[in-house]
């Protein structure tokens, strides 16, 4: 086992979030948590140079009670972005909590991004929204700002 996998098999014992080294390893590929993933993310999102996330999101179909999203996406939005499914599915879907509706947002300083902190930022985002036993399983880039985490 190489010492980073140690260190993630340590975080996975202290976060809510696990991340299976796997998963994790193609975005961390040679680099160590002290450095800066942005190199990673630019490269795996075709992203520019200047790309510099200041917040990372996490979406999830339920919220808990006490646990307040930042964010609850209306039905409209899901119906805008999805024009060739019908009104009535996304309304069933949306009511069942098929859709991730819900959405945490957490702000971040990309200067002082390491793979350390990102990963940390991750668990406050998992803890925040009350979840239990989720598992990482990719970043995904919203938009020049915001990174995603998606998690199973």
């Amino acid at each position: 086992m190489t010492m980073e996998q140690t260190i993630i098999k340590e975080l996975n014992q202290r976060f809510r979030i696990y991340f299976p080294y796997e998963e994790i390893s193609i975005y961390l590929q040679q680099s160590k948590l002290s450095d800066s993933p942005l190199p990673a993310f630019r490269e795996l999102h075709l992203m520019p140079l200047d790309f510099c996330p200041n917040k990372i999101s996490f979406r999830s179909c339920y919220a808990e009670e006490g646990f307040s999203p930042d964010k609850i996406t209306p039905l409209i939005e899901f119906k805008r972005k999805h024009p060739n499914v019908s009104y009535e599915k996304l309304e069933i879907l949306y009511e069942r909590n098929f859709l991730a509706k819900y959405e945490w947002t957490e702000y971040l300083d990309a200067k002082k991004l390491s793979w350390a902190s990102l990963l940390s930022i991750c668990d406050a985002l998992v803890k925040r929204s009350a979840t239990e036993n989720y598992v990482f399983l990719r970043f995904s880039v919203m938009d020049h700002e915001t990174i995603e985490l998606i998690t199973n």
